[in-house]
């Protein structure tokens, strides 16, 4: 008695999943499934072949609207397993509905959105390309709001379009745009050589027609990220030619986007001039760089950056670390001074590794340092000997410097082994030192070297 009601209760199940087997299902009905959130009905329908194909799309769009497109994707798949003209039949018609639905940012628009790309793969090729054309200008317009709205975010449907969204960015895609680097990136991977191409030179003539636009760095960036011939040139001569120290600053960043071996002759040609010029105290002679700011020494950065080349960028950097007189700096500026001292010295620990180390604990000059130009290079410090073989002996010279260094090396090396220091061997220095009552200017009334010794020890011990 059991098994004839259980398989009473089964074959009730079945027949439940379609309202009725083998009867036709009618739109009222799918409008009462779509109001109950009953999915695993309107799923059902959407793939059974027995159903009208006006049904079957009412089914398909009633997911899209109770969020379920990964249920039309499945069905879908499914029937085309069966037949890939069924599928495409059934994907054409559900886009002849939601196509008109994108026009905002309203949920219809999101849902549509959602839709829209469930059904693409599957539906025929002339409505194939009209959805990739309407959706991918749709994002565009709409990239900031809709970006990770709805179940497909923005970069999930470039990147699955590949090439195909590429083309249709390569023709909406302004400089205006809030995004403009982030598309660049997934163009950049998905794009095939003609769009790159196309949206390379589009930008180049609006750059050059709109000379303003170049104050905005993520233009320029965006052809460092898209690595085209024709972009790299151009971001080349900007570097030497640009109509200010900021836009060829920002050439030489962006250059590094697309590493290429005559922007490092470039970028080490122009450093070289600059160092000849000022370390021997006579003006700059080339047009491009005939002030003395301070953005003089921030691009001199980005070149050293650029051409990566440690003899180089150290014979750069020692003459800002020892001296005012030379450095292309403002006399009265001291604490844009300082500041720059200190970010050269982190700049020859990131390059320069152990020499780079030395070079700052022998050079930086008496000077006044408040806390955060300390903190400055005993960050770099930290971050670059933490670990790795160059430890051990940046330890020794940390521990060197707490000896016989100059009142800022021994700031820079007390911050530093506070951090990265081994409790055996630099507690006990550290202790020793917390006796130091030499005064430390710039600081909180109080400070000395003893304190911030003591500091460090208690930081150390803690670890």
């Amino acid at each position: 008695m059991k098994q004839v009601t259980r398989r009473i209760w089964v074959a009730s199940m079945m027949l439940a999943l379609l309202g009725l087997s083998g009867c036709k299902v009618s739109l009222d009905r799918v409008a009462k499934w779509k109001k109950k959130g009953d999915t695993a009905r309107l799923k059902k329908c959407l793939s059974d072949k027995k159903q009208s194909l006006k049904v079957r799309t009412a089914s398909g769009l009633a997911l899209v609207d109770l969020g379920n497109c990964y249920g039309v994707e499945a069905m879908l798949a499914r029937v085309h397993k069966r037949s890939s003209t069924e599928a495409s039949t059934l994907a054409d018609r559900m886009a002849k509905e939601l196509l008109p639905q994108l026009k905002g940012l309203d949920d219809g628009s999101i849902k549509a959105k959602d839709g829209l790309f469930s059904v693409w793969r599957f539906a025929t090729v002339s409505v194939r390309a009209n959805i990739e054309d309407r959706l991918v200008k749709w994002l565009l317009d709409h990239y900031v709001a809709a970006a990770t709205a709805g179940e497909h975010s923005a970069a999930k449907i470039l990147s699955t379009m590949g090439p195909l969204a590429s083309n249709v960015l390569a023709k909406y895609l302004t400089l205006d745009h809030p995004k403009l680097y982030e598309i660049a990136g997934i163009i950049r991977k998905t794009a095939d050589a003609s769009a790159k191409k196309t949206i390379t030179g589009r930008i180049i003539s609006n750059l050059k027609a709109n000379p303003g636009k170049m104050s905005r760095p993520q233009v320029l960036y965006t052809l460092g990220r898209l690595c085209m011939p024709s972009g790299v040139s151009y971001l080349q001569n900007l570097a030497t030619a640009g109509m200010n120290y900021k836009i060829r600053r920002e050439a030489l960043i962006s250059l590094r986007l697309c590493p290429n071996p005559k922007s490092i002759a470039i970028a080490g040609g122009i450093l070289k001039t600059i160092l000849d010029s000022d370390i021997k105290g006579t003006p700059v002679e080339l047009p491009s760089f005939d002030d003395r700011k301070p953005g003089v020494i921030g691009q001199c950065f980005e070149l050293m950056d650029t051409v990566h080349h440690w003899p180089l960028a150290k014979k750069a950097l020692r003459p800002l670390l020892i001296t005012n007189n030379n450095a292309p700096l403002p006399q009265d500026a001291q604490d844009q001074k300082l500041l720059i001292r200190m970010q050269g010295a982190q700049f020859a620990v990131y390059m320069g590794g152990l020499d780079g180390l030395k070079m700052i604990l022998a050079d930086l000059p008496k000077d006044v340092y408040p806390p955060i130009y300390v903190n400055t290079p005993a960050l770099a410090i930290r971050q670059k000997f933490a670990k790795g073989k160059d430890r051990i002996n940046a330890l020794a010279g940390l521990r060197q410097t707490l000896k016989n260094g100059s009142l800022v090396a021994k700031m820079i090396a007390i911050k530093s082994l506070a951090r990265i220091g081994e409790k055996t061997t630099d507690l006990p220095l550290l202790r020793a030192l917390a006796r130091d009552r030499t005064p430390v200017a710039g600081w909180k009334p109080g400070t000395t070297i003893g304190v911030l010794a003591s500091t460090a020890a208690e930081r150390l011990a803690g670890k």
